[in-house]
């Protein structure tokens, strides 16, 4: 085992001990495609661009100017619980969140390091 994948074990073990105040919302994604239902239940957190910096509010920007009709004030950022499935691109919230629907629009490449991918998600109010 190499330098780098100890690092990695220890850093996915330290997402894994700290989950509680990482993770702090649980609920359940609800994904259907060719008629066929699928539940997605995961702990998981979800993020404000615009109170994460300037580099997160400039990406939400952007993806909202390739989405018709979606303010950058409606994208959130999502991260799932490393051992809970990530609901799949067109995945809904099952629960209100904000005053809204959540969205998962896309999923980044995971993290060579965490193994942590974020959602870029949109708030439909």
């Amino acid at each position: 085992m190499s330098e780098l994948d100890e690092y990695r074990a220890l850093a996915q073990q330290e997402l894994r001990a700290n989950a509680a105040l990482v993770f702090r919302h649980s609920g359940t994604f609800r994904h259907v495609q060719n008629g066929r239902e699928r539940l997605y239940p995961c702990e998981f957190s979800v993020k404000d661009p615009q109170k994460v910096g300037r580099t997160a509010l400039a990406a939400a920007e952007a993806f909202a100017r390739s989405l018709e009709g979606v303010s950058y004030t409606d994208v959130r950022l999502l991260s799932v619980h490393p051992d809970h499935k990530r609901p799949p691109k067109g995945a809904v919230l099952v629960e209100p969140w904000d005053g809204g629907r959540l969205e998962v629009m896309e999923w980044s490449q995971p993290s060579d390091f965490s193994g942590q991918a974020v959602g870029t998600c949109v708030l439909r109010r």
